[in-house]
């Protein structure tokens, strides 16, 4: 497998979406890693329409840097870490250094972690 970068096979878009970088004036969860966005901190916001609701989805700037450095022909919100996941397994535990290199610093300890476990447990299979 190319490790370029994680593939996802969208069926469809949005009908529309409509993407803002806010700064938070309340809490919110992260619809991808799930951790809370505090008062003041920046986080993307998208509202669109997804098979006909309306739907809206906060990320934090760290999982924005993964789906930035990983997702090269789009994503599932809510998916990221699970697709992520699949693709360093696909990659043998090798995503590509260049793209670590790159992430928020949040980001890149959470990626990080992956990849250790990802060896810690393909490392037993091989001893």
């Amino acid at each position: 497998m190319e490790c370029a970068c994680v593939y996802i096979e969208n069926e469809g878009g949005p009908e529309f979406i409509k993407e803002t970088t806010p700064v938070a004036r309340k809490e919110h969860i992260c619809s991808e890693c799930r951790k809370k966005i505090q008062i003041k901190e920046k986080y993307e916001r998208a509202e669109g329409v997804w098979d006909g609701d309306f739907r809206t989805y906060k990320t934090c700037l760290d999982c924005r840097s993964v789906r930035s450095e990983f997702f090269c022909n789009g994503w599932t919100y809510e998916q990221i870490w699970n697709d992520l996941h699949e693709f360093i397994s696909d990659c043998g535990g090798d995503p590509g250094d260049d793209r670590l290199s790159k992430l928020t610093p949040a980001a890149l300890v959470k990626v990080d972690s992956i990849l250790k476990r990802y060896n810690d447990q393909h490392e037993e299979t091989y001893t």
